[in-house]
């Protein structure tokens, strides 16, 4: 595991504010696409352009304070859920479901079952997968998902219905996007009064005020209870039993099992990341704290469980480009949840 320099996280706000640049996290310097044993902070970029075409305050310094940058070529983040193609039986009904095959909430597309874990209080099982799997991409207030709904084995994409409820939504953590509705008096009223502009009433619009928010996610995760403790296996499809739980460290291999790719391994490039992720083509989200590894997934690969070398869980798969896979952490999904694996 890195150390954090001083002044890290506030380098980190700093390069989010510029243009292109979707992440940010620790890592080793690659030269010609091989890694170093120099320690850098690591600027991921949509794209590359040349310095004569970026603002000065754009560009990305060759070292912030005492530690050295490097800037990586990712393009854009996004949610890894469905749809994608696959030929395999992984999108097929399964019963009982296994992790690594099709899942998600009746509203949403398809995903992956990442594994059974067990809630700390009551010491039943449930399934683990991201919030925009089983909760439909919901911040918890806007009526995408509500505890109770049901959660399709296979995932709708893949032809689930209704007989093919496996669980239904127990929890999940809140998704933050970049912006949200204001709930104060002042904005209420602001709305009201420039939605009172006759040029607006006599067009038929009606303007919307957002707040900008920069608080970001530690996770993408939501938990099922299944309808039936019959209908669910605790080995991943491919991979086996998860052996406990471990932080993962730069130029470790690690491996998931998911819907789409199956079982793939990638190198994990940095740790203590801060990514911007798109959620929906206007829309996007702030990860914070997360792993990112070579690319080791597609759509419909999403909350896939991501282990080490003896089976010891390190995240959650949740984003990524053709260039990078993103996850959350393993001791978030422990802490923030309530569960264990």
């Amino acid at each position: 595991m890195l150390n954090k320099p001083r002044g890290y996280s506030e380098f980190c706000r700093q390069v989010l504010k510029q243009k292109n640049v979707v992440g940010a996290g620790l890592g080793h310097k690659e030269v010609k696409n091989r890694s170093t044993d120099e320690v850098s902070l690591v600027v991921l970029v949509s794209r590359k352009e040349p310095l004569e075409k970026l603002k000065r305050q754009d560009v990305v310094p060759l070292k912030l304070g005492s530690l050295l940058t490097d800037v990586q070529e990712v393009g854009v983040l996004r949610l890894l859920e469905g749809p994608a193609p696959d030929e395999g039986d992984r999108r097929a009904r399964w019963r009982p479901a296994f992790p690594g095959t099709s899942i998600a909430h009746y509203r949403s597309t398809a995903g992956t079952f990442g594994a059974l874990v067990r809630d700390k209080s009551t010491g039943e099982a449930l399934v683990l997968s991201n919030n925009h799997v089983l909760a439909n991409t919901s911040d918890g207030r806007d009526g995408r998902a509500h505890r109770g709904d049901p959660v399709l084995q296979p995932g709708p994409f893949d032809g689930g219905r209704e007989a093919d409820i496996l669980a239904r939504l127990e929890r999940f953590v809140p998704l933050q996007r970049e912006e949200s509705r204001p709930k104060c008096a002042l904005s209420e009223w602001l709305g009201q009064l420039v939605n009172m502009k006759p040029l607006l009433k006599r067009r038929g619009y009606r303007l919307q005020l957002l707040k900008l928010e920069d608080r970001g996610n530690l996770l993408d995760a939501a938990l099922a209870r299944p309808l039936e403790a019959a209908q669910v296996h605790g080995e991943i499809l491919g991979l086996g039993t998860v052996q406990g739980v471990e932080e993962a460290k730069i130029d470790q291999r690690v491996f998931k099992s998911g819907r789409t790719t199956r079982v793939t391994s990638g190198r994990v490039k940095i740790l203590e990341a801060s990514v911007w992720v798109q959620v929906a083509e206007n829309s996007r989200v702030l990860m914070q704290d997360q792993l990112i590894t070579e690319v080791m997934g597609l759509p419909g690969d999403s909350g896939s469980l991501v282990l080490d070398e003896k089976n010891r869980v390190v995240g959650l798969l949740m984003a990524g480009s053709e260039v990078v896979t993103i996850m959350n952490k393993a001791s978030h999904i422990e802490t923030l949840l309530g569960v264990q694996f």
